[in-house]
């Protein structure tokens, strides 16, 4: 099985501080010595050995080309730059990534996983507070991603374009999503959106109508919240809604967008709940 592995450039002055430390010197390495040296840089993927950054490439296509992707060891941010040409030039064959050893990662950073159009499954690390902008962009054959109880944010236009998404679970944790982020997700029927929330992004939803079984946090309490692209909504999914809205009585007025259709379902009763507590529904 033809494997690869590729190591930032910023991290290959870990390799070496790993093998000074080991050899207990900083000279250069006599040839007698190089089994040793060897022995500290990472030969597999599952964790056994003390692994260095890098990205191991492996199951290869008919074509060559490998299918699934392990991230191993010291990476603070994962993103293009740290990425380099040659492994994003393999992303689009991926099928599979994992994170294994990467307890230290807390960033996808901007693009790095855009245009994997054949990713069906990654798992992200514990660690993860943030995804930066375009991450997983035109990811299309991706159903469903494990969002870490650690996460707080999602850059701009980070999921767009995903149409094979069907569901995602926010974490409690989250506090900020950018704009965009889910735009284009046309199979996404199934999302909730955790109290948690301070700040969302302009068309957040945009064309994604195939939304229905959206739930809200109560006590949500975030401005502009835009769910006007679906109109599959049932009445007791709405209300639902407005029964988890914060009471902004006293306060400035929140906005909350529906559209149209889908207020003209409600009774003006039911539009209360929420015009009650301060908010406004457009």
């Amino acid at each position: 099985m033809e494997q690869y592995y590729i190591i930032p450039k910023t991290t290959i002055n870990d390799i070496e501080d790993s093998i000074q430390r080991k050899r207990g010197s900083e000279t250069p390495i006599e040839p007698s010595e190089m089994s040793l040296a060897i022995d500290t840089i990472p030969s597999s993927v599952d964790g056994t050995d003390v692994p260095v950054g890098g990205i191991y490439l492996t199951k290869p296509d008919s074509n060559g080309n490998p299918t699934e992707a392990y991230i191993i060891g010291y990476a603070p941010v994962v993103n293009y730059t740290w990425i380099e040409m040659i492994g994003h030039a393999y992303f689009p064959y991926l099928g599979k990534v994992e994170f294994i050893n990467t307890s230290n990662i807390i960033s996808i950073g901007g693009a790095a996983f855009q245009n994997c159009s054949s990713l069906t499954t990654i798992n992200l690390p514990d660690s993860l507070t943030s995804i930066g902008g375009y991450a997983f962009q035109n990811c299309s054959s991706l159903t469903t991603i494990n969002l870490p109880d650690s996460l707080t944010s999602i850059g701009d236009t980070a999921f767009a374009y995903c149409s094979s998404l069907t569901s995602i679970s926010l974490p409690d944790s989250l506090t900020s999503i950018g704009n965009w982020v889910f735009q284009n997700c046309s199979s996404l029927t199934t999302i909730n959106l955790p109290d948690s929330l301070t700040s969302i992004g302009n068309w957040v939803f945009q064309n994604c109508s195939s939304l229905e079984n959206v739930t809200i946090g109560n006590g949500f309490n975030c401005n502009n919240l835009n769910l006007s692209s679906s109109t599959r909504y049932s009445v007791e999914t709405m209300v639902s809604w407005f029964n988890a809205l914060a009471d902004r009585t006293g306060q400035s007025s929140f906005k909350l967008t529906i559209g149209s259709t889908n207020l003209n379902k409600l009774t003006a009763e039911q539009k209360a709940i929420a015009t009650n507590k301060n908010w406004t529904l457009a």
